[in-house]
């Protein structure tokens, strides 16, 4: 006598009368079926997976795009007002005389070639500190140098001129060229 204990119960039994061939070819028949379907269930996770795939992909593309436009709209928005707060902060400064003009005029000179003819145009304000300040200095400014009043330009700020061309230095302007270099 054979005693098998098993773990759990039986559900099922099948008494088998035919020879055990038939049996094998019965269950590989079964066994490749379930593989078919197992396969066909595996393809059809397969796409699915793939669309999924693709559609991530998608959103993170949108995601990227919209991350690129927010930190390039945000970065032009803090290079804006930036510039707005400094254009403030000088016109406070222009305004109290709490600038040197004779430092505006050495920085610009270094931007024009020696051995020229220069003339500096000031607003009139700054033309009388000049040269006041250059009477007293004689040695800070080249001597090919002459003033000019030009009602046209504003405290703070000057223009020079010599054969090569004009040499600008106006507060906006650079305030905009500093705004151009900020947003890129």
């Amino acid at each position: 006598m054979i005693c098998v204990q098993l773990t759990k119960p039986i559900k099922h039994i099948q008494l088998i009368d035919e020879p055990l061939e038939w049996v094998l070819e019965q269950t590989l028949v079964q066994a490749d079926q379930a593989a078919a379907e197992s396969q066909e269930v595996l393809t059809q996770q397969q796409k699915h997976l793939e669309q999924l795939c693709q559609t991530l992909e998608a959103v993170t593309e949108k995601l990227n795009s919209s991350w690129e436009t927010e930190v390039r709209s945000h970065k032009e928005q803090i290079a804006r007002l930036s510039v707005e707060i400094a254009r403030k902060i000088l016109a406070k400064q222009v305004n109290e005389g709490d600038y040197q003009i004779e430092n505006i005029i050495q920085q610009a000179l270094n931007d024009v070639p020696s051995g020229e003819d220069i003339q500096v145009h000031l607003s009139p304000a700054d033309f009388e500190i000049c040269k006041r300040f250059f009477e007293e200095n004689p040695g800070h400014l080249p001597s090919n140098c002459q003033f000019a009043v030009d009602p046209k330009i504003q405290q703070a700020e000057c223009r020079i001129t010599c054969s090569k061309g004009i040499v600008n230095s106006i507060i906006h302007e650079q305030l905009e060229h500093i705004a151009e270099l900020l947003t890129k």
